[in-house]
């Protein structure tokens, strides 16, 4: 095998691109809890917002991928700690039933333990991400399919939210842990490049600038992301619409005056899985028949 083959290869330029992308998923994470908490978009921008997400996702999945394959390769480069799990499970890990669980979280402890042995693993950190990403991604989704099924619909949007909130923190340690990775890649010169008659490779120290640059590209990015899909969404509902009493929320529009009187049983009714809009003609047809009755039985002057 030649030297250049064995030699560790650059991680920032990946680093920074799924950096970026797990700013976006945050991003959209952060509005679709808002969107579950305040039910301020319609249907139409609730499916722009969930193929947007579904998008970012693959997307940045796919680009962590590659980072996570060029740091076990660059692991095994630097000779370091035993891989115990080898370079196809890199991508298997997370799409296997019940292996997906801890192979991912194991390939990433064995690489930093590769490349910096010197120094102790931060198990804190990559426990921690790992935990959310679970409850986030698996456990929540479980626990909200079933309470979907049960028709419990307030508790199911509840656990939808935490689920959101759980991606949100796993997606900023998962920066961290990307840094981490990337940090101890170029602090470990190889054994490689120090065998006899093998000239070292040249190493580039992290700068202070990258240390923060990874973090202020995602914050601004994401901010970027937020505004957008914000604007968006609120375009979708109108101007000046009170979205408590929008058809969005209670299933009808009232825009005719004679329907108020009947508003607050029209609620009760939606909420019970009856046609509200039914219940509110009835109401109108009800009181535009007391009006014709009251004008015919009326004395003629």
């Amino acid at each position: 095998m030649s030297v250049a083959a064995d030699s560790p290869r650059p991680l920032r330029g990946l680093a920074l691109a799924a950096t970026m992308g797990l700013a976006v998923v945050a991003a959209v994470e952060i509005v679709q809890l808002f969107v579950r908490l305040h039910q301020r978009s319609s249907p139409t921008a609730m499916g722009v917002l969930n193929a947007v997400r579904l998008v970012s996702v693959a997307v940045t999945g796919t680009i962590f991928l590659v980072f996570l394959l060029r740091a076990r390769r660059n692991a095994e480069a630097v000779g370091g700690a035993t891989q115990r799990w080898s370079i196809p499970w890199v991508v298997l890990g997370w799409v296997i039933p019940v292996m997906s669980l801890w192979v991912p979280r194991r390939i990433v402890i064995d690489v930093l333990k590769a490349s910096e042995p010197g120094r102790p693993v931060p198990y804190v950190l990559i426990n921690v991400w790992w935990g959310c990403f679970l409850v986030g991604n698996v456990g929540g989704e479980l626990l909200a399919s079933l309470l979907s099924l049960s028709h419990a619909t307030e508790a199911a949007d509840v656990v939808y939210a935490l689920m959101s909130l759980f991606a949100v923190i796993a997606a900023v340690l998962a920066c961290f842990v990307i840094r981490a990775i990337v940090r101890s890649r170029e602090q470990v010169p190889s054994r490689v490049a120090e065998a006899p008659g093998v000239p070292p490779a040249p190493r580039s120290p992290e700068s202070p600038l990258w240390r923060n640059l990874t973090i202020v590209v995602a914050v601004l990015f994401g901010a970027v992301v937020v505004l957008i899909a914000g604007r968006s969404l609120l375009s979708h509902a109108g101007p000046g619409q009170d979205p408590e009493r929008s058809g969005y929320r209670y299933g009808t529009a009232h825009a005719d005056p004679a329907v108020t009187d009947c508003e607050e049983e029209a609620k009760r009714r939606y909420e019970e899985d009856e046609s509200a809009l039914e219940f509110a003609t009835g109401c109108v047809q009800a009181q535009t028949d007391a009006v014709l009755n009251a004008t015919k039985t009326q004395p003629t002057p």
